[in-house]
């Protein structure tokens, strides 16, 4: 996993793993800037101020409720052309310990020459 530039994440191979949705669309996987920001980054420093969390198990959570969701959803985002889901997230703010539902969103999006899968938060872009 590494960036691909300085507002998108390469999470191809999660998603790789996770498969389900991902495997019927065949593309390369990033998200946001922001969504890393919001729902993945998390350091021990937070775990100390706020509650327990791993940035691995944040960022699964961003890759696994896409795939799954979208592979039930999968005719719907051929048609729409973008994917809406949403997850639980503790916001990273120094005092939360309950989670949030944050909305999200996945569509197709040129990144040089070639077309990725990019998630990012729902009303961006």
């Amino acid at each position: 996993m590494n960036w691909i530039d300085s507002n998108h994440f390469d999470v191809t191979k999660i998603a790789e793993e996770v498969g389900m949705g991902f495997d019927t669309l065949k593309a390369p996987v990033a998200i946001t800037k922001e969504v890393w920001l919001t729902c993945v980054e998390w350091t021990d420093d937070d775990s100390e101020r706020q509650d327990y969390q791993e940035q691995d198990a944040r960022l699964w959570d961003v890759v696994f409720t896409c795939g799954g969701t979208l592979q039930i959803k999968i005719a719907e985002f051929s048609k729409a052309g973008r994917h809406n889901y949403n997850i639980e997230c503790v916001p990273r703010d120094g005092r939360s310990i309950n989670a949030v539902t944050v909305h999200l969103t996945a569509r197709p999006q040129p990144l040089g020459s070639t077309t990725w899968l990019i998630i990012d938060l729902a009303g961006s872009s």
